[in-house]
């Protein structure tokens, strides 16, 4: 998983989150995994040593210092990946998820990923539907109304 802000900038997305940290939980709601600035490991729960040569190496680095990216084997179940800015900070983030296994087809599935934060399908401040789409994400616009924070969720499609 990774949360990054500045990548963001370069799509035209305004207020992109500068220093944006990245949590995982679990199924209860307990914080399993962190990172604030993905060239720095914060060993604690699940992540057990240093993961900054995993995720160099997994092509999906952050390409900015203070993206957060964390690598973790999961069992099936619920999670919840959170992310903030830095002393709270406010801004645009997009947390991503992928499946690193070697296997084809992947013995893992990805689904019924939502959103709880507010949001907004425009140009101006969502990545390109067009790259959700090539992604394998299908974008669920039936409920997108931009006063309402819960609104919109994504899918993966097979």
């Amino acid at each position: 998983m990774r949360a990054i802000g500045p990548e963001l900038i370069p799509y035209g997305v305004p207020n992109a989150l500068a220093d944006p940290t990245l949590e995982l939980h679990d199924g209860t709601g307990a914080l399993i995994a962190s990172n604030d600035n993905w060239q720095h490991t914060i060993i604690g729960g699940i992540i057990t040593a240093d993961q900054v040569a995993e995720i160099q190496n997994s092509g999906h680095a952050p390409t900015v210092a203070t993206e957060s990216a964390i690598i973790a084997n999961l069992p099936p179940g619920n999670y919840t990946a959170i992310v903030r800015g830095v002393n709270n900070t406010m801004g645009v983030a997009l947390v991503e998820a992928y499946d690193l296994s070697v296997s084809i087809p992947s013995p893992s599935i990805l689904g019924n990923i939502s959103t709880r934060g507010f949001q907004r399908l425009t140009a101006k401040n969502f990545v390109n539907i067009k790259q959700q789409k090539q992604k394998g994400m299908e974008p669920n616009e039936k409920n997108n109304d931009s006063n309402n924070p819960c609104s919109g969720s994504c899918s993966r499609s097979s």
